[in-house]
C-alpha cells in the first residue's frame, strides 16, 4: 500500500464525506495528512517541496477570497516590476482530479 501525503490548507481534517471522496480517489493508497497555516505562497511551495506531497485539500469554506472582495477590501499583489496591481476578480476553474 502506497502513502499518498495530503496537504490541509487552513482546514481541519477531512470531514466523512471528504474522507470517503478521496478514499474512492485513493483506494489503494494510506492517507497521511498534514495540516499548515503558510505565511505565503513560499512557505507553502517548501512544505509541499519538504513532504513530498501530492495533494493539497484546499479549505471548506471559500478557498479564495471572494467573500472580502465582494464587500470591497482590496486584495493587492507585488508585481515582478516592483508596482503593486489590485486583483480584480478571482474565476476558479475546476476539474476532476
Amino acid at each position: 500500500m502506497a502513502i499518498r501525503k495530503i496537504i490541509l490548507l487552513r482546514r481541519d481534517y477531512p470531514d466523512l464525506t471528504e474522507m470517503t471522496a478521496l478514499q474512492e480517489l485513493f483506494p489503494d493508497d494510506d492517507l497521511h495528512f498534514i495540516r499548515t497555516d503558510p505565511v505565503d505562497h513560499l512557505e507553502h511551495d517548501l512544505t509541499c517541496w519538504n513532504h513530498g506531497a501530492g495533494v493539497v485539500l484546499l479549505p471548506r469554506e471559500k478557498p479564495i477570497p471572494a467573500t472580502a472582495m465582494a464587500r470591497g477590501v482590496r486584495h493587492l499583489a507585488l508585481m515582478p516590476n516592483g508596482k503593486l496591481k489590485r486583483l480584480v476578480r478571482i474565476t476558479p476553474m475546476f476539474a476532476d482530479p
